[in-house]
């Protein structure tokens, strides 16, 4: 009878043991894989709006890569001095004499956190040093192949890969919380060699000229997307601090305003024009200065002589302009210029970014100084869009730089098609004997107009502070690309 129960009650603790491991199998599996699914979502931080970033022709731009958060439990430890030899080469930069000091401290029962960022075989290198009490956490890391190339647009993320600027940002604050976007990747219309030849044009341009800063903007004129948007100076997107204090990283395209000068002649014309207040022939006095308010206007180059309408144009006469603004109403240039959405925010799709200064009051000095670009501020992509209007057979189109996002739109027409080929064979006429012809090509059939404005000072325009700028395009009668580009306060 003793054995009869001994035997069961082994039975009995068999089965218990065995259902207990099958328990603990299955506790241990299920396990696995809600740590894996928390530290997916951990690391991803929620794969919903931190998509990988494309360019137009397929290649990555921003992506997530694995790295690993080194910490270290000062408990665990058996040598201070050990461990801090091993690791001081994977970051020389860190301070090690008071990470020593808190690894010292024994009855500190938490974490320490040592090194950020460290790579998949950094990894492996610091384990193989066999010190105790170190631990790694798994992350993902922002990672952009084209670094400050690409930091106005892309913009940079916070540790946790919250978007701050550019267009991470602009995914975070708006296509994020409108749940715009179900796809797992976005393609943008950058194309990165344009953005790369725009990027190392400028550099040199400001750099020859000692100029504060550059802008450089190309743009397809029949879907209005931006191939190319570089600002200079740009920064570093793994160290944007200085981006974050200092008004000298602003994103001169999108965010800062100014005054744009005689590009502005370009809208005064397609103006004129539309309203059929003046025909290209006609001939006007530009010999003299006009004095309005006890303000006086004159040419950069003095012209003695009557010129046509149409060389008022190719010579930027200032004069010249100024009668032909006389000839509509306040109403009428204020109307245009607010179809032309110079005073609308803009849509592009970053998070810095402005808005046209639209004056309270409006009289004669007003629209005269408007008619060439003084009087009025307003960013380069308002500009660039607004002229892409005038030269694309008249139909204004939001610039974006979402790859796709403008095919269906039809857009708002601004101007009659007649009119806008006039203004392009203007600009034609400007780069081929006006003002640009450093902008002719024998290759390319090029028109354009060059733009020169000073800057407001403490006590009005400084003569000594100069924008300094240039609107083209290519070909004159079916144009395929529309380029901006200006240096600030170069020196010559």
């Amino acid at each position: 009878m003793k054995i009869v129960n001994n035997n069961r009650v082994n039975l009995v603790f068999i089965i218990l043991l065995s259902l207990y491991l099958i328990l603990l199998i299955r506790a241990l599996y299920l396990n696995s894989l809600i740590s894996e699914k928390s530290s997916k979502h951990i690391s991803k931080v929620d794969n919903d709006y931190r998509y990988d970033i494309f360019y137009r022709n397929g290649q990555i731009l921003a992506t997530d890569i694995v790295t690993y958060t080194l910490y270290a439990e000062p408990y665990n430890i058996r040598s201070v001095k050990k461990i801090v030899a091993d690791l001081k080469s994977y970051a020389p930069d860190l301070n090690w004499k008071n990470i020593a000091r808190k690894l010292s401290n024994k009855s500190f029962k938490g974490r320490v956190l040592l090194i950020r960022d460290l790579t998949p075989k950094q990894k492996l290198s610091i384990n193989n040093l066999g010190n105790v009490g170190l631990y790694f956490h798994e992350d993902y890391k922002r990672f952009y192949p084209y670094s400050n190339i690409m930091s106005h647009l892309l913009g940079f993320v916070d540790y946790d890969e919250h978007g701050l600027s550019g267009f991470e940002g602009y995914v975070n604050k708006v296509l994020r919380k409108e749940q715009q976007i179900k796809q797992s990747k976005i393609n943008l219309a950058i194309d990165i060699r344009v953005q790369n030849i725009v990027h190392e044009e400028l550099t040199r341009a400001m750099k020859k000229f000692s100029a504060k800063g550059a802008v450089g903007i190309v743009m397809d004129v029949k879907t209005a997307e931006i191939f190319a948007l570089v600002s200079l100076p740009d920064y570093n997107p793994y160290d944007p601090g200085p981006s974050l204090i200092d008004r000298r990283y602003n994103n001169k395209a999108s965010y800062d305003t100014h005054e744009m000068g005689s590009t502005f002649k370009i809208f005064t014309m397609a103006l004129a024009l539309e309203k059929k207040l003046i025909k290209l022939d006609d001939m006007v006095d530009v010999s003299k200065n006009i004095k309005i308010s006890g303000y006086q206007i004159k040419d950069f180059k003095k012209i003695k002589e009557e010129i046509s309408i149409r060389d008022i144009f190719v010579r930027s006469s200032n004069i010249g302009t100024s009668k032909i603004a006389q000839k509509f109403s306040d109403a009428e240039q204020q109307d245009f210029f607010k179809n032309l959405n110079l005073f609308e925010p803009l849509e592009i799709e970053l998070i810095e970014k402005s808005y046209g200064n639209l004056p309270r009051k409006w009289g004669l000095t007003r629209k005269i100084t408007a008619s060439y670009g003084y009087g009025i501020s307003v960013t380069a992509i308002h500009l660039i869009q607004a002229v892409n209007a005038i030269i694309n057979n008249g139909t204004f189109l939001p610039a974006t730089i979402l790859k796709g996002k403008n095919d269906n739109k039809l857009g708002e027409k601004v101007i009659s098609t007649q009119n806008s080929s006039h203004v392009r064979k203007l600009m034609r006429e400007v780069v081929r004997r006006g003002t640009a012809r450093k902008a002719f090509s024998k290759g390319y059939d090029i028109g354009g107009k060059t733009g020169s404005a000073n800057k407001v000072g403490k006590y009005g325009y400084d003569e000594d502070r100069l924008l300094s700028s240039f609107i083209g395009f290519f070909p004159v009668e079916k144009p395929k690309f529309i380029i901006y580009s200006f240096l600030d306060e170069p020196q010559g």
